[in-house]
């Protein structure tokens, strides 16, 4: 589906939500009073977006009359495609998530098209495919800036616009080509009309709403209504051939090291061309720029730091602007190192003290390649008092006693402290139940996997005695 690269993530949500409505029957009333209550909600401007009451052209019956003086204005504010209650209901539940905060607009919008956003119900008649037709051939005309003939359609409300067309031309004594086909005019490519535009920076109406996966044909507000504005230009997809993409190492940038760019060229792959961000991935791999070993922790991300998913089209991010330039290149992010550690405080001489896990994060200015660094962070920071510094050991997840000299990327390999369900635990024990005199309870347990329970059996004897 071809969204106009020129709008928003915010506004191509709303043009992708506005036509879902549409697509399953939604009248056009409730589609523009949901529209404009979403649009307030994330602080978008509507305007540009409103949807004209002629779009309704689009999901027509065939039993609907088609001149608008008559009968038609009426059914444009009811017809819509095939009444889907269930298909309804999934649009108004992402909608509700992007309502709360729980989603964003572009998670959304790809949420949209997964439950397809399409024409439903009733198909164009003939007369329908002709306007179509005859009016994305006046739009080629106009683009092409040559000085020959452009068709226009010879209906009443056409009349106005061809006014000033016919008065300029008989001023000028330049006569006008009369030639009658089918209910046309050929009118000269001279005239005024011939070289309406509407401004760059306007977007379509319906970039979202009339695309096809070559242009977009018109927009049918000029069909039923005065001429508010020039006629749209026309929008073609552009081939792309090029991609930009930075390698992201969690191990370079942890060490404050620049992420290396490179472009992709995506006619290189076989003979064949990359299509998606899959596609690229597996080229990346095939050819070894990333270890293979890598890729079950491999991802896609833009430079705002939202994921991409792997299915998503290349031409399509290139139309929004994402990895045309090493600026907007996207992020290969490759986690060959865990980014952080977790870790549990347990206070053996405090049965009331509550359980805190904690995450450090490894970073440029913070050595943490042994276990024995950890602790002398953790007291540096004054996480813990000094005087319990002799009184500390590690255990992993299963209760096995961590010495002060394991490699902390080996512990995070087996999966010890790779997450907050599975930190590696600090136990904690308190000088003021070891008698004076005596060593630590730390020193006198034995190297055994049922470590926290010996200890807690130690101080229980001292407290009888």
């Amino acid at each position: 589906m071809l969204i106009d690269p020129r709008l928003t993530q915010e506004q191509a949500f709303l043009l992708v939500f506005g036509r879902a409505l549409m697509t399953y029957g939604c009248p056009l009333a409730e589609v523009e009073a949901q529209v404009i209550e979403v649009a307030q909600v994330i602080d978008t401007d509507v305007e540009v977006i409103r949807l004209p009451t002629a779009l309704l052209l689009m999901f027509f019956e065939r039993s609907v009359e088609l001149t608008p003086r008559r009968t038609a204005r009426k059914h444009y504010l009811k017809v819509g495609g095939e009444l889907d209650l269930r298909k309804l209901r999934e649009v108004r539940e992402v909608s509700d998530l992007v309502r709360k905060g729980y989603s964003n607009a572009q998670s959304a919008t790809d949420r949209l098209l997964q439950i397809g956003v399409r024409l439903r119900g009733g198909e164009w008649n003939t007369g329908i495919i002709r306007r179509v037709e005859r009016m994305r051939f006046s739009l080629q005309e106009k683009l092409m800036r040559r000085p020959r003939p452009i068709l226009a359609l010879n209906r009443r409300r056409w009349e106005h616009a061809l006014k000033e067309t016919r008065d300029s031309t008989r001023n000028s004594k330049r006569p006008t080509l009369g030639t009658r086909s089918r209910g046309l005019r050929t009118v000269a490519a001279a005239e005024p009309l011939a070289y309406l535009r509407r401004p760059p920076t306007t977007p379509s109406y319906l970039s979202l709403f009339c695309s096809t996966t070559a242009i977009h044909l018109f927009d049918p507000f000029i069909l039923d209504f005065n001429v508010p504005y020039p006629l749209p230009t026309l929008i073609t997809n552009m081939v792309y051939t090029e991609l930009w993409l930075t390698y992201n190492l969690v191990s370079r940038v942890s060490s404050g090291k620049q992420p290396t760019a490179q472009l992709i060229e995506l006619d290189s792959f076989q003979g064949s061309k990359l299509l998606d961000l899959e596609d690229v991935l597996e080229h990346v791999f095939r050819q070894g720029y990333v270890e293979a070993k890598y890729r079950p922790a491999t991802w896609w991300e833009r430079t705002d730091g939202v994921k991409v998913k792997g299915h998503h089209g290349v031409e399509e991010l290139l139309n929004l602007g994402h990895g045309k330039c090493q600026d907007s290149a996207l992020k290969l992010m490759i986690e060959d190192i865990h980014p952080a550690l977790w870790f549990t405080y347990v206070h053996l001489h405090n049965a009331a003290a509550p359980v805190v896990t904690q995450r450090v994060k490894f970073h440029a200015d913070l050595r943490l390649e042994k276990v024995a660094h950890l602790t002398n962070h953790i007291f540096n920071q004054g996480y813990l008092a000094p005087r319990l510094r002799s009184c500390v050991s590690w255990q992993g997840v299963c209760g096995k006693k961590i010495q002060e000299h394991a490699s902390v990327q080996e512990l995070l390999s087996w999966g010890e402290g790779a997450s907050e369900e599975k930190a590696i635990r600090l136990i904690i024990v308190g000088p003021e139940f070891s008698p004076p005199g005596s060593p630590c309870a730390c020193d006198l347990l034995p190297f055994d996997p049922l470590h926290s329970l010996h200890l807690a059996l130690y101080h229980l004897l001292l407290n009888i005695l």
